[in-house]
């Protein structure tokens, strides 16, 4: 499998931002985490099936390797070697755009696997009763990444046996790159997973987004460098200029009162999924930047209440919301750990 990286779409950093916001507010979930990601994994499988970006396969073998083209072609990977050690399946991923968020999710402690190709590959191993528990790893001279799974009965909410290998590889010479361009399906992809995945966990997943809206800032500021001055007004112009100039839209404008705020986009990356998402009736929105927007407005004491979408002419959206103040929401662990172990 090779692949040549996209001349355009959207840059790897907003990906990245929302899937270390996902990763990090699943986290404390611990095993049952990993559950939820793979969630996502369904959705990203079932939004590529849906728009023809991969074939459907009754052989586990190939639909995987459609999977990993599909990803290939977007730019998320340059290539893949799959191999079979005794009852080990070596799997070793070259110029795998993931590396650099892995070591920041793992610097900070954070264990769930959130690399979109794995997660959907996942879904494909679970739906045939079966998961890939990682026992092996190794960062190649090369930059290729050596993976070796063990390979279990499983169902579709069985946790991992473990979330740790047991030895992690060094990634200390892993370098970030977030300007790599990545394919818009595969973005797309990903988003619609993440709203599909969330509201699976019913009216929990919104308080759980609010934490990836905070998790989206964390990241860029750690690793885009992007620079708040706490004042609402000027930083959502911050956040605006930066989601334009890594691709997300053409235009990003914002306007509020008291008691209301609106988000206007033009040419928006995310319109393909939203647009699904409406017709699905799936009220959940995925989009970093609206996330990320979300969480400033909840950083200074304004909560999102009612929110409406409206499809614009030009591949464009308006999100209005009506602003209250409120005490900010916990998370009900019990609740979403029965929601867990029901399904």
């Amino acid at each position: 499998m090779n692949s040549q990286t996209p001349s355009g779409n959207v840059q790897l950093v907003v990906l990245d931002s929302v899937l270390f916001g996902t990763a990090r507010a699943l986290d404390y979930l611990n095993l049952e985490g990993q559950v939820m990601m793979d969630k996502i994994g369904e959705g990203i499988l079932d939004y590529c099936f849906k728009k023809g970006f991969v074939e459907k396969s009754g052989d586990l073998h190939e639909l995987v390797n459609r999977v990993g083209h599909f990803f290939a072609e977007n730019g998320y990977l340059g290539g893949a070697k799959v191999g079979q050690e005794g009852e080990l399946l070596a799997v070793t991923l070259m110029n795998w755009q993931y590396l650099g968020l892995m070591k920041r999710l793992r610097k900070e402690k954070h264990y769930l696997l959130a690399c979109p190709l794995c997660l959907a590959d996942n879904a494909v191993f679970r739906s045939n009763g079966l998961f890939g528990q990682v026992v092996y790893e190794e960062l190649a001279p090369d930059g290729g990444f050596l993976r070796k799974y063990k390979v279990i009965p499983a169902t579709t909410v069985s946790p991992p046996e473990s979330l740790i290998p047991p030895k992690l590889t060094n990634l200390s010479p892993v370098k970030y790159d977030g300007a790599v361009k990545v394919g818009a399906p595969a973005v797309e992809a990903v988003m619609y997973g993440l709203a599909r995945g969330f509201d699976y966990l019913g009216a929990q997943a919104q308080v759980l987004l609010n934490q990836v809206g905070r998790g989206i800032i964390e990241f860029l500021q750690a690793e885009a460098q992007l620079t708040l001055t706490g004042s609402l007004t000027r930083d959502f112009e911050v956040l605006s200029s930066f989601f334009k100039s890594k691709g997300l839209a053409d235009e990003i404008r914002s306007t509020a009162s008291p008691t209301s705020a609106a988000l206007t986009f033009r040419n928006y990356l995310y319109e393909p999924v939203l647009r699904t998402l409406l017709e699905e009736g799936i009220p959940l929105t995925s989009c970093p930047f609206t996330l990320a927007a979300k969480a400033l407005l909840r950083d200074a004491g304004w909560a999102v209440g009612e929110s409406n979408w409206a499809l614009l002419d030009g591949k464009g959206a308006q999100l209005n919301m009506r602003l209250t103040k409120i005490a900010d929401q916990e998370f009900d662990e019990e609740k979403i750990g029965a929601l867990m172990d029901k399904a």
